[in-house]
């Protein structure tokens, strides 16, 4: 194979998920590089290796190396910035992400616009909308993850339809947004969360059978995550309450009391 076969094959190892096998790849062909934008590109795909690895240490010594390569290319440090905001993001100091992801839209502008930057303005989009929502700012996060659920994969997950479910006001459409979300697959602790909430779009539709069916499915995630089920079981008080079952839901109406906050 001729080096631009080698790194179409490195491309696809990363697409696939074959992150150590692409970082291996990539790492043989920068060695070998004669130019800086070849050398650049292999450091990217490197970069993109360790930081789905979770080896932000290395991943961090590289992009200052890489950093010295880029010059006065613009385009190169706007991916390198999104570098170091995806290591942040890895080692859980979200402090520092939202305020990076602004500080690139008022560095880089119209910049972010041009086709070959696409890719890095759908995850800046996308990064900006969930960690408003994290933040519980739900009015600024909804138009950002509206925007991004129009980029289509990988974009649009699973993880961007939860948080669209929690910005909207409208129970219909949270409750829509919860249902896809599950349907293209969260961590137990974002599903037990879209089912709760479900669950109680539901009870407040008297759609109370159904209720329970989400809040059990519920209280089984939260069991595998080890968080308390105390508002799954109030819930669930509620829900055998309006069925009439009075004996169940002063069971789960005193479980809910018994359930410690962790």
């Amino acid at each position: 194979m001729n080096k631009q076969e080698r790194f179409d094959r490195a491309r696809r190892l990363a697409e696939v998920g074959d992150y150590e096998a692409a970082l291996k790849a990539f790492h043989e062909l920068g060695m070998e590089a004669e130019d800086s934008e070849s050398r650049v590109d292999c450091m990217f795909g490197e970069l993109l290796g360790l930081v789905r690895l979770n080896r932000t240490t290395e991943a961090r010594k590289l992009l200052k190396v890489a950093r010295k390569a880029f010059g006065d290319i613009d385009e190169s440090h706007a991916r390198g910035d999104l570098v170091e905001i995806q290591i942040d993001s890895v080692e859980d100091k979200w402090d520092r992400v939202l305020p990076s992801l602004e500080r690139m839209v008022s560095r880089y502008g119209d910049m972010l616009h041009h086709p070959q930057l696409r890719d890095v303005y759908e995850e800046i989009q996308l990064r900006r909308g969930v960690r408003l929502a994290d933040l519980g700012r739900f009015a600024e996060a909804l138009p950002l993850l509206e925007e991004a659920a129009s980029f289509g994969p990988p974009a649009a997950d699973g993880i961007l339809y939860y948080e669209l479910g929690r910005c909207y006001e409208d129970e219909d459409r949270a409750k829509e947004a919860f249902t896809k979300a599950l349907s293209m697959g969260l961590d137990d602790s974002h599903a037990a969360s879209a089912h709760y909430n479900l669950g109680v779009i539901l009870l407040k539709k008297d759609s109370c059978a159904r209720a329970l069916e989400e809040l059990r499915l519920a209280a089984q995630l939260v069991d595998k995550v080890g968080t308390s089920k105390k508002h799954i079981y109030k819930a669930m008080a509620i829900a055998f309450h309006k069925l009439g079952m009075n004996e169940e839901a002063m069971r789960y109406a005193k479980l809910a009391g018994r359930v410690p906050h962790r």
